[in-house]
């Protein structure tokens, strides 16, 4: 016990010398009031009787010990733990997102899925407890984010969802649903709500998925998208779908078999508000509170310091007594700050990891915080990324030898200026992934960039070239003009005398020397010249180098697809359904 002594609350300990203070400056003030100011000293041991002299120190001595052990109270000491009980909300909740064409139809605007995808927002704002999974699904259905207690990704993830995800279109919510109930029973979740957020007018195929999730222990909710009047499908490239009679589909919302199918499935059915009066009902029967039955006695209980002040209270409450019966009432302002239950541990540390951590760090746009939490080497490299930690997070890629890291990679060697290893990077990946259209895209940008810096490169070294031909004809010129004048002069000399030969060098030396000086000068020049248009060249290329880099897409519906594709490719049954949107 003595080795495990301590104070929960130790700065409390800090009044003591303060409190003694006060207690001396008492007691040094009553000693010298009363009786011991108006008369000698000689004359009080006559004056005052005995018993009333020792009486009148209690006071003092009942504030000298409330003094002391109210600040030890309130400091907590301890010596031994408790066990605490864990608790968390065990409500388990996947999202069933409807991405046929029909919700791109316009008779909630500005359509179908931006509503649907806001109120789904709004669910997840509100949601702060829980696990909480969505599936996207059209012909067939597919986990886009599995059961996870960050919200944030899948906010993350929502813009990004569209119809033209999906490998095939139509309409088949009993996929989606057995996909819900596999997740559920994958998490270890005896129950849970599954959500089906949909425009389907003919759900009646999905009642045996239904009534087969329910009697597995998983409620089935419906919220209806869209309205009665309908609207028709926008096509991308202008039109509306056609069913193959040639009529414009007009998809619109049948609340009453959608109603039937939450009847099915033991839920309940909404069709789409402006307030929140939809989720309030939808998401009534999700459970409580609730001790989670996943974590065994050992795992499931912390244990925390017990606080052995409220032990010091009786003896305080004695004293505080006895300071009433004298009327002294100072001594309830000793008792007024009770000891404060300590906490062991956060409530956001207990249930998130690193990665979750630092993912929402990373959400936040804090990436050297995301860096520093993430332990999963991918999303280290993400981080560094977005710090333009280039080469770092090139490094981290190198460890991982899928298609989707060789990309990264890619991308992290083209923003550092490697340009030659990013395009070999992008051939790593379409080798592992031949359909990997960002991949191919960048690639393309890179290799069209390099090309363009190859082609300035090359007019660089032609004007060169071409000066210094120049340059060197100049100066054959003037090696001719130079012999030519000097055949003269020596003409001269032959006819004239000393005297005039003499003048006529002076005159060839003073030309020389002028001849020099205008060809450095114009040496000079021309090299201001061919600086300047090298500035102007490089300043061209800078501007280009970013132009094109900006061209690089970051956006994740380029691998959802992908994952989708694969996905859908690897299982056996590949239906449409009856109608295709």
């Amino acid at each position: 016990m003595i080795d495990t002594f301590h104070f929960i609350r130790p700065l409390w300990l800090v009044a003591l010398p303060l409190l003694w203070w006060v207690c001396w400056w008492l007691q040094r003030r009553r000693q010298r009031s009363g009786w011991q100011q108006q008369c000698d000293a000689e004359l009080l041991p006559h004056i005052l009787i005995g018993t009333a002299a020792r009486r009148s120190s209690l006071p003092i001595l009942l504030l000298w010990l409330t003094a002391t052990l109210a600040p030890i109270a309130l400091a907590g000491p301890t010596w031994q733990e408790q066990p605490q009980p864990i608790f968390r909300q065990q409500s388990a909740l996947v999202i069933l997102l409807d991405l046929s064409q029909s919700m791109n139809a316009a008779d909630l605007k500005p359509n179908r899925l931006t509503r649907a995808r806001l109120k789904i927002t709004d669910l997840l704002r509100e949601r702060r407890e829980g696990q909480t999974a969505l599936i996207a699904f059209a012909a067939d259905a597919f986990t886009v984010v599995p059961l996870t207690e960050d919200t944030h990704t899948i906010t993350a993830l929502l813009n990004s969802l569209q119809p033209e995800l999906m490998p095939a279109q139509g309409s088949q919510p009993q996929r989606a649903i057995n996909l819900g109930v596999q997740l559920f029973q994958q998490a270890g979740a005896k129950q849970g709500l599954l959500l089906l957020v949909t425009d389907d007018d003919t759900p009646q195929a999905a009642t045996a998925a239904a009534n087969a999730a329910q009697q597995a222990g998983y409620a089935l909710s419906v919220l209806g998208i869209g309205s009665k009047e309908g609207a028709p499908i926008p096509l991308k490239q202008g039109g509306f779908v056609k069913d193959a009679s040639g009529q414009m589909v007009l998809p619109r919302l049948n609340s009453s078999a959608l109603k039937d199918l939450a009847q099915a499935g033991g839920g309940l059915y909404h069709d789409l508000t402006i307030d929140n009066r939809d989720l309030d009902t939808l998401l009534s029967r999700l459970a409580t509170r609730t001790e989670d039955p996943q974590q065994e006695s050992s795992h499931s209980t912390t244990k925390r310091w017990q606080d052995e002040g409220p032990w010091l209270l009786w003896p305080l409450a004695v004293l505080v007594a006895a300071g009433f019966r004298r009327g002294w009432l100072l001594m309830l302002c000793l008792l007024v700050w009770l000891p404060q239950p300590a906490h062991a541990l956060q409530w956001k540390e207990l249930w998130r990891n690193d990665n979750q951590r630092g993912q929402q760090a990373f959400e936040q746009q804090d990436y050297a915080t995301a860096e520093e939490q993430f332990d999963d080497p991918a999303w280290k490299a993400s981080a560094l990324y977005r710090q333009g930690n280039f080469d770092q997070a090139e490094k981290l890629w190198q460890d991982n030898d899928t298609a989707d890291a060789w990309y990264n990679r890619g991308n992290a060697l083209a923003k550092s200026g490697q340009y030659q290893q990013a395009i070999n990077a992008y051939e790593e990946a379409l080798q592992r992934a031949a359909d990997h259209d960002d991949a191919l895209a960048n690639k393309k940008v890179v290799e069209e960039f390099l090309k363009n810096q190859q082609d300035q490169q090359d007019q660089q070294d032609q004007q060169d070239q071409q000066d210094q031909q120049d340059q060197r004809d100049q100066q054959d010129q003037q090696d001719q003009q130079d012999q030519q004048d000097q055949q003269d002069q020596q003409d001269q000399q032959d006819q004239q005398d000393q005297q005039d030969q003499q003048d006529q060098q002076d005159q060839q030396d003073q030309q020389d020397q002028q001849d020099q000086q205008d060809q450095q000068d114009q040496q000079d020049q021309q090299m201001q010249q061919a600086m300047a248009s090298e500035s102007d060249n490089q300043e061209d290329f800078t501007e280009a180098q970013k132009q094109l880099l900006r061209r690089i897409p970051d956006d994740p519906g380029g691998l959802l697809r992908r994952k989708f594709l694969y996905q859908y490719n690897q299982r056996d049954q590949h239906t449409s359904g009856e109608k295709p949107w």
